[in-house]
C-alpha cells in the first residue's frame, strides 16, 4: 500500500513463509492486519482505528511483525495478539482503548513480544496479558488505566514477563498458575 493510503472495512492478511508485507503511514478504519503461517509484517507510522477484531494478529511459528511509531486505538477485542509461536517487535507504539480485552496479549509457548517505549492505556482488561507459556519483554513502557484487571497479567504454563524501566498504574501485576513476572529496577508506580 502506498504511504497515506486509507483502507476501510477490510482486513489485510499476510500468509505463508514467502509473504512479506510493508505498510508505511497507512490508516486502517474498522479492520486489522493478520500475519500467519510464516509471513512477516513491517508497519511504520501506521494506525488502526476501531478494528472489528484485533488491530494486529501474529499467528504461527515463523510469523513475525515489526511495528514502529504506530497507533492502535479502539479495537473491539485485543489491540495486538501474538499466538501459536508468533513473534512481535514493537517500538514507540500506542495501543489504547481495546474494548473487550488487553492492549497486548501474548499466548502459547514459543510466542514472544518485545515492546520498547510503548504505551498501553485505557484497555478494558489488562495493559499486557501473557498466558499459556508466552513471553514478553517490556522496556521503557507505560501501562495505565487498565479498567478490568492489572497493568500486567501473567498466567500459567511457564509464561514470563520482564519489565525494565516501565511506568505502571498502582493495580500493578497479577501472577497465577506458574506465571512469572520479573521487574527490573526502576519500576515507577504512579
Amino acid at each position: 500500500m502506498a504511504p497515506g493510503s486509507k483502507q476501510a472495512g477490510a482486513i489485510i492478511v499476510a500468509e505463508g513463509g514467502t509473504c512479506s508485507v510493508k505498510l508505511e503511514k497507512v490508516v486502517l478504519h474498522g479492520c486489522g492486519i493478520v500475519t500467519q503461517h510464516g509471513a512477516s509484517l513491517t508497519a511504520i507510522q501506521c494506525s488502526s482505528e476501531s478494528a472489528h477484531g484485533m488491530a494486529v494478529r501474529v499467528q504461527g511459528g515463523g510469523s513475525s511483525a515489526y511495528a514502529t511509531g504506530c497507533i492502535f486505538t479502539g479495537s473491539r477485542y485485543r489491540g495486538i495478539f501474538v499466538c501459536d509461536g508468533g513473534k512481535a517487535t514493537l517500538a514507540d507504539c500506542i495501543c489504547n482503548g481495546s474494548k473487550e480485552q488487553s492492549g497486548l496479549c501474548v499466548r502459547d509457548a514459543g510466542s514472544f513480544a518485545d515492546a520498547r517505549g510503548c504505551t498501553f492505556a485505557d484497555n478494558q482488561k489488562d495493559g499486557v496479558a501473557v498466558a499459556g507459556g508466552g513471553e514478553a519483554a517490556l522496556a521503557d513502557c507505560t501501562l495505565r488505566t487498565c479498567t478490568g484487571n492489572s497493568s500486567i497479567t501473567c498466567q500459567g504454563n511457564g509464561s514470563k514477563v520482564s519489565a525494565n524501566e516501565c511506568s505502571l498504574d498502582p493495580n500493578l501485576v497479577f501472577e497465577d498458575d506458574g506465571g512469572l513476572v520479573v521487574c527490573v529496577d526502576p519500576i515507577h508506580i504512579k
